[in-house]
């Protein structure tokens, strides 16, 4: 499903969810905070402009507004380390329902210009958008570092994989030492807390912090897992959600990439060294930076405009993308997936 119809659908699932449940929670409490982590689910965001916010490619809307919060880096530990969350909200144009946050999925993809989608529809009559770059991504810090600009530069002009046994020893080698960089300039305390656990429960810190009793969301392909995940360890905390293009966490990393007539493909070679890199990281492995944003000019009204047949709207919508990897399998910083 491209972005555009995804837009469409979401639009359409999480308004018809707001349609049957406004009334019903209306003035519906605040779930309480888990012990020891009442300081960072009961802050007050300082809302802004969004300057030093996004990539260079971002163009955020004049009614955008830009925000850091505050995370343990380590949840047992919320007297540890700390690490800020950065968040964009585009705020409701008409008779608001609630917040909506939004995740382009990746691993690892900045969700910064997310807030943008579906402008002049219901969905942005009816909810603030909310975008968020997970922890370590983008403008969140602190940001995992595992190349240098100069060493990107030269991993992109890398010839293609050598299948010899010598070649493999070498990719190996090379793998070991991609994962030695990010140990050495990002450190393993850093590391072993950016994975999607711990973004799961910044999203519940996130959805208290913008005064939301239960989540909206809306995830495109990873996104899809971290929205799955949220439902699993919060159900009743779970407003609607819509998963556009869901991963399968069962199905093999390696399925569907090699090349017809068992040639292997470059992109194989990226995934070998997530693999590998995941052998020397801890389980939550770095993820990626990058950026993902898009539009869709449609609308619907509540009981005018009602989904079509096809379309369920429910607490949870998936839209099933058998060819995605298994998001267990961590994405190295500078590195693409195979599905991206």
């Amino acid at each position: 499903m491209g972005l555009r119809r995804g837009v469409l659908v979401a639009v359409l699932a999480v308004v018809a969810a707001g349609c049957a449940a406004e009334g019903e929670n209306a003035g519906e409490p605040m779930p309480p905070a888990p012990s020891g982590l009442e300081k960072f689910y009961e802050q007050a965001p300082a809302w802004g402009n969004c300057v030093g916010f996004g990539g260079p490619d971002d163009r955020f809307p004049p009614n955008a507004e830009c925000v850091k919060i505050t995370v343990p880096v380590d949840y047992s530990r919320p007297d540890g380390p700390l690490a800020q969350i950065a968040l964009t909200r585009i705020p409701a144009s008409g008779q608001k329902i609630g917040s909506l946050l939004l995740n382009p999925g990746g691993p690892g993809v900045s969700g910064l210009a997310m807030a943008g989608l579906a402008n002049r529809t219901e969905l942005s009559e009816r909810f603030d958008r909310v975008g968020f770059d997970p922890r370590g991504v983008g403008a969140s810090t602190p940001s995992i570092t595992c190349l240098t600009p100069q060493e990107a530069d030269s991993e992109r002009a890398e010839p293609p994989l050598d299948n010899t046994p010598e070649g493999i020893a070498a990719a190996e080698a090379e793998n070991r030492e991609y994962a030695d960089r990010c140990v050495a300039r990002t450190g393993p305390d850093l590391l072993a807390h950016v994975g999607t656990r711990e973004v799961v429960q910044d999203l519940d810190v996130i959805r208290a912090v913008l005064g939301d009793p239960k989540l909206t969301y809306l995830g495109y392909s990873y996104g899809t897992k971290i929205g799955s995940l949220y439902a699993e360890r919060y159900p009743d905390r779970v407003r609607a959600l819509v998963l556009d293009g869901a991963v399968d966490s069962s199905q093999d990393p390696g399925a569907g990439v090699a090349a017809p007539g068992g040639r292997v493909p470059d992109r194989l070679r990226r995934l070998r060294r997530r693999v590998r890199a995941g052998g020397r990281l801890p389980p939550s492995a770095p993820i990626r930076p990058g950026r993902s944003s898009g539009s869709a000019p449609w609308s619907t009204r509540c009981g005018t405009n009602p989904p079509p047949p096809t379309t369920r709207a429910a607490s949870a919508t998936t839209t099933p993308s058998p060819a995605s990897p298994s998001p267990s399998t961590p994405t190295p910083p500078g590195r693409s997936s195979p599905s991206a």
